[in-house]
């Protein structure tokens, strides 16, 4: 075990939540210490006692994915709420996930688009997926383009393909309201991102 490792562990034993957070990671990942996914689960937890932040979405994913306690999407839900309505990605996306794992596409949608107008480029291009596919809820085609600009902003290759399919089922006058659409969440974007970097500077 590593200098650093050592440094993390006695953090963590003395109750720093930011320490057990990371040190659960490491645990998961079995990066300079043995892969012990129940271990992680247990300083997640300490963590989370004290609302470290992302410590509830960590716990979501280990019920999410059955690592070191039993799969129950149930479970992985309530622990990725905690932190989705505060705003993170993470959980957002994964909130969806589930729900679309589970047919309930209108729950799906709502945390697809929360994380997509935050800028996550997995919501915007999954969004672009499901509303253009015609399967698994009602079609939106501008909309859909909406978010597959976004995505392809980002450089998602995927979307690219998605995008020209879906071009050429809209008019040119839908596509130029699916840009616009599109301007008006980089724009937000980038205020957000202003936001952002004022408080990190005032700290």
């Amino acid at each position: 075990m590593d200098e650093g490792t050592q440094c993390l562990q006695k953090a963590a034993a003395q109750g720093h939540s930011g320490a057990q957070l990371h040190l659960g990671h490491l645990y998961l990942r079995g990066y300079g210490v043995r892969e012990d996914a129940a271990e992680a689960m247990r300083l997640y937890r300490k963590a989370a006692e004290q609302k470290e932040l992302h410590s509830a979405c960590s716990i979501g994913r280990l019920y999410h994915d059955g690592k070191g306690v039993s799969q129950n999407w149930d479970e992985a839900s309530k622990w990725y709420l905690m932190e989705a309505e505060g705003g993170c990605n993470d959980a957002q996306v994964n909130l969806g996930i589930i729900f679309e794992n589970k047919s309930q596409m209108d729950e799906a949608l709502k945390w697809y688009r929360r994380a997509a107008q935050r800028g996550s480029l997995q919501a915007q291009a999954k969004l672009g997926d499901i509303l253009s596919d015609g399967i698994s809820a009602t079609t939106d085609y501008v909309e859909a383009c909406q978010w597959l600009i976004l995505a392809v902003q980002a450089r998602d290759k995927i979307s690219e393909v998605n995008l020209r399919r879906v071009r050429n089922k809209i008019t040119p006058q839908q596509y130029l309201e699916a840009a616009k659409r599109a301007r008006a969440v980089g724009v937000q974007l980038e205020e957000d991102e202003k936001q952002k970097s004022k408080l990190a500077n005032k700290r």
